[in-house]
Formats: structure tokens, sequence, C-alpha cells
């Protein structure tokens, strides 16, 4: 089951076994954060023109795209 903005975007998730994963998103648009069912959380960071700079994973793992 999908929940879904105004703008039609996910926000939230739930699988068969009832757990739930949620999704956040920028001013703009771009997904900003993501949630899972154990509560760790995937951050993603975004240059000034909008091009995916960085995702720091729910384990701390931080990659930069240049």
């Amino acid at each position: 089951m999908f929940d879904y903005d105004d703008n039609g975007r996910i926000v939230g998730r739930e699988d068969p076994l009832g757990k739930r994963s949620s999704f956040e998103y920028d001013v703009n648009g771009r997904l900003r954060a993501m949630t899972d069912p154990e509560d760790r959380t995937t951050s993603y960071s975004y240059d000034p023109p909008g091009r995916l700079e960085s995702v720091e994973a729910a384990d701390g793992t931080d990659t930069s795209y240049a």
C-alpha cells in the first residue's frame, strides 16, 4: 500500500507485513530522506542546479557525486 501527497509523490509505503517506510521531499520536489521500517534514515542532498550531490546512507556511509 502506498500513500501519496497532493503532488502525487509517494510519502509512505506499507509492505505486506505491515512495516512502513516514509519519504520526505524538499521544496523542489526532490527526495530528501527515506526512512525504512527499522527507523533508519537515508538522506539525499543536491547542488544548486538540482543534481544529486551526496547520499548519506542509514549506516552512516556517505557517498559524494562529482
